[in-house]
């Protein structure tokens, strides 16, 4: 029969130190009591903060009884056995010491068992509550962005996390970074919540979404007292652009003066730069916001504190010489104008050598200045997460804003040299450097240190710079490294933000898909869980029930408890697609050569956290990786006894999932594939009129080696001797084709451009580019080495050019052989802007030079993996580029349609 009693406060000083007496042996299976027999006495005792008022329930094998936070359960005429004590009802925010399930023995006397409940502050997240043994336990201290140590990442836990704050008198909460590395946790210290300077003491909460640590206290420093500070930097950021200003040959007041849009593309990134720093048509400039005419909210003195704990004002000091410092190389001086094309001769190849070597150390230069200013972007992010909830939006463009200015300025060595010097490595010929070339002091010379030809528009910049969102679009022009795509705007749309600050405010709410399910249809219970808002201090119950096939009404509803809410309680009801959820591989049915691989692309469609993707292949190898604009890729291996008769199948798999937690059916799709292949061995460059051209292919996959062969135009006979029409067919191409005789499902195709004086085939994921009449190539050389090539048809304003891999003169192709080399283009192949690169630091294309006789011939074929920057499709695309330029000594170009 069970009893409570509340301890008095002697009894509970017994029970805090009293131990188990007799315990069983190996987890014994539970035992019911029997009606007669020994009195078990189970004392709770709680101690800490916010203690649960309910109490709980103790439970003895099938018996049960109510216990107060400070009590005990007593049952009498239990027989002697194992049993299993649960304590239940343990509130969020409390911890039962050793788990809430204990073992316990009763012998022939009555038996004893304690158990120790601890509670801690009361954040009301409703999140389940874990010690985290390794955090500090004493009161920690810094002042905002310090980065405190908090220990290895607590078993259980899924970076990356973050931590609640709550004020001392529990009126404010935010949310303050944690960074993640090695395998331990740093808090970045942020502003206190109610966004005084004057600092305060608070309690942390670290959470990854799903668990929460015990409550930590921090003590917030104050932030420095600095008047003025913004008005200083303001001014350092307008000298540095002055200097740049005069060095480009012109003012401050121009770039004020001039519309942005019709600045003269050599000036269009400095233009924009001070457009951010001071500019009569930008009401939020940083002169406008350091004046107090701008309609910033943010406090003057908390801002400047930000910034003299960065110490932004002497990074900027360090950043550019003086206007019109000479570039040295070699001990040489190189003058303004020295590198320009119109100053350059043929002849003159020791300035040429000077240039490209300076081109060498600009780029050293601007790669280690980038690095650095990513650093300092990096520090701008922590700087948007320490501004109150409230202010984030605000403050986040105008830091941004900063930043970007500083990395535009950090362009040291784009500051000492002429704008064509940083794409002499592409065309070192002068006669390629006219004012219409579309390189000529192109934005990549000033926004990259990786030459990939980046061709923005000036409705593009003109529409960033006046867009309310500037730092995100800001930073996806950026494309100077892996970390830089969008990394000042990460803070806004990244997996954490998402997770915790979920994505909208009650009066735009944007529900994602996934935080709610998928829920399954023939679910017809209420189900009940936590949505954060925008804020924490918007922190919502939410609740679903499916009403109809393939939606769910959801209803948001803030608590309406405490002084945050003031009682007052807001819904929203919002229908949602919960089987919608997709995954895709593509593609579905392919052919892969048993000696190569495959990459697969695999799309997760309306799903809010796509990360729990798991892929598995019946023969060979499957792995998964990040591929280009938010999706997946999957690389595929054979087997080794890969076979014809045998195909493949691959299997994608995806369950819906937030923070830890996973929900709802798993959703599938597969690939076959079929092992075979048939490879042209020697596809020509081009073949002229009326020649012949010998042809082999392999079958992979298959021993009938047997091959038929097909030509759109000429003649192919059975050997593969392919005879070339006796003029040129419309568009310049003929199409051959090689199929397998035993499986006519597999063939290849390769187009030949017939013509060698002039000819080039060029394909690109799958679209192939053929010549018309217009299109031009234009080749450079220098000591009978092959410097590069470029492609470009005017007429639809696109272009591509082929680089060596390096600057060192043994890069340069001197013969028949294969190369390393790298291709850029700008081809607005999905959309206007879009443009190619394979400028890694290994080069990504691979150049096989089949002719190259020095002032007569040069025949090749280009190929390889380029990433295709895109606003629609961005990702890896392969590509292959075949070309052939027959010219005498002092020819640099050849015109399609002009032999």
């Amino acid at each position: 029969m069970p009893r409570s009693t509340r301890l008095g406060p002697a009894t509970l000083a017994a029970t805090l130190t009293a131990l188990l007496l007799a315990c069983g042996g190996d987890s014994p299976s539970p035992l019911d009591p029997d009606p007669v027999g020994q009195t078990v006495t189970i004392m709770v005792a709680t101690t800490g903060t916010d203690l649960d008022a309910d109490g709980y329930t103790v439970r003895l094998g099938t018996l049960s009884a109510r216990v107060d936070a400070n009590g005990t359960a007593t049952f009498d005429e239990v027989a002697a056995g194992s049993y299993q004590v649960r304590i239940e009802g343990v509130a969020t925010n409390c911890v039962v010491a050793d788990g809430v399930t204990r073992d316990l023995t009763v012998g022939p006397m009555s038996a004893q068992l304690s158990m120790a409940v601890r509670c801690f502050i009361d954040f009301g997240d409703a999140l389940t509550t874990s010690v985290c043994d390794d955090l500090p336990a004493n009161l920690l201290s810094g002042a905002p962005l310090d980065r405190l140590d908090l220990g290895p990442v607590p078993e259980g836990f899924e970076p990356p996390m973050a931590a609640r704050v709550m004020s001392a008198d529990r009126t404010l909460e935010a949310v303050a970074a944690i960074v993640e590395a090695e395998g331990r946790l740093e808090l970045v210290v942020p502003i206190h919540p109610s966004g005084s300077v004057a600092g305060g003491d608070v309690y942390l909460r670290p959470t990854d979404g799903s668990l929460a640590c015990r409550p930590v206290e921090l003590r917030i420093d104050p932030l420095p007292n600095a008047p003025g500070e913004l008005d200083t930097i303001v001014d350092a950021l307008q000298a540095r652009v002055a200097a740049q200003a005069s060095h480009l040959e012109t003012s401050v007041d121009e770039l004020r003066t001039t519309p942005i849009a019709d600045l003269e593309e050599l000036l269009l990134p400095l233009g924009a730069v001070q457009y951010l720093v001071d500019h009569p048509e930008n009401e939020r400039s940083l002169r406008a916001i350091a004046s107090g005419t701008a309609d910033v909210s943010l406090p003057i003195e908390m801002l400047e504190g930000l910034l003299a704990r960065v110490g932004l004002r002497g990074a900027i000091a360090e950043l550019a010489p003086e206007a019109g410092a000479p570039a040295t190389v070699g001990g040489r001086a190189l003058g303004t104008r020295t590198c320009l094309p119109g100053t350059i001769g043929n002849s003159e190849t020791r300035i040429l050598s000077d240039c490209m070597n300076a081109q060498a150390e600009a780029q050293a230069e601007l790669e280690s200045a980038t690095g650095e200013s990513f650093e300092r972007a990096n520090d701008a992010m922590w700087l948007a997460e320490a501004v109150p909830d409230g202010q984030v939006q605000r403050v986040i463009p105008w830091l941004s804003a900063i930043y970007w200015a500083i990395e535009n300025s950090d362009a040291r060595a784009a500051a000492l040299l002429p704008c064509c010097l940083i794409d002499l490595s592409v065309d070192a010929s002068p006669q390629a450097f006219e004012e219409d070339n579309p390189f000529h002091g192109s934005w990549a010379a000033y926004l990259t240190a990786q030459n990939r030809g980046w061709d923005v528009g000036r409705e593009i910049i003109e529409a960033a710079i006046k867009s309310a969102g500037v730092a995100g679009s800001f930073s996806k022009l950026q494309v100077g490294g892996p970390e830089s795509h969008d990394i000042l705007n990460a803070i806004i749309t990244g997996p954490l933000a998402d997770r915790l600050l979920g994505n909208g405010t009650f009066d735009d709410f944007i529900v994602p898909v996934e935080t709610f399910g998928p829920v399954p249809i023939s679910d017809e219970e209420w189900s009940e869980m936590v949505l954060l808002g925008e804020s924490i201090d918007s922190l919502t119950h939410t609740t679903y029930e499916p009403v109809g096939a393939g939606e769910t009404t959801l209803q948001v509803n803030n608590r309406a408890d405490g002084p945050r809410f003031g009682g007052n309680e807001l819904f929203q009801t919002v229908p949602l697609r919960v089987d919608s959820i997709e995954v895709r591989v593509e593609p579905s049915d392919t052919f892969v050569a048993p000696d190569d691989s495959k990459t697969f692309r695999v799309t997760v469609l309306n799903a809010f956290h796509p990360d729990s993707i798991s892929v598995e292949a019946e023969q060979g190898d499957a792995v998964v990786s990040d591929g280009a604009g938010g999706n997946l890729n999957v690389l595929y291996a054979p087997p080794i006894d890969a076979s014809w008769g045998n195909p493949d199948h691959l299997t994608v798999r995806h369950i819906a999932r937030v923070g830890a937690r996973e929900y709802g059916p798993e959703r599938q799709d597969f690939a076959t594939i079929h092992f075979g292949a048939v490879v042209i061995e020697n596809p020509p460059p081009c073949v002229d009129i009326s020649e012949e051209y010998a042809l082999t292919a392999e079958v992979l996959g298959i021993e009938n080696q047997e091959v038929s062969w097909s030509a759109s135009e000429g003649a192919i006979d059975d050997e593969g001797v392919f005879t070339a029409p006796p003029s040129r067919p419309a568009g310049g191409v003929v199409t051959i084709t090689a199929t397998s005789v035993e499986e006519p499902g597999l063939f290849e195709e390769v187009r030949v451009p017939i013509g060698c004086s002039c000819s080039f085939e060029f394909s690109l994921g799958g679209e192939t580019f053929t010549p018309v009449a217009g299109d031009e190539m234009f080749f450079t050389s220098s000591e009978s080495r092959l410097i590069g090539v470029t492609l470009r048809r005017g007429s639809e304003s696109w272009s591509l050019r082929t680089i060596p891999n390096g600057l060192e003169v043994s890069d340069r192709p001197d013969m028949p052989g294969l190369w390393p080399m790298h291709v850029q283009g700008d081809f607005g192949l999905r959309s206007p802007a879009d443009v190619i690169y394979a400028t890694g630091s290994d080069a990504a294309a691979v150049l096989d030079l089949r002719r190259y006789t020095p002032n007569q011939e040069v025949r090749g074929t280009v190929s390889g993996t380029a990433e295709l920057v895109s606003t629609q499709s961005p990702g890896p695309i392969g590509f292959s580029w075949r070309f052939s330029i027959a010219y005498e000594p002092g020819q640099y170009t050849c015109t399609v349609g002009g032999e």
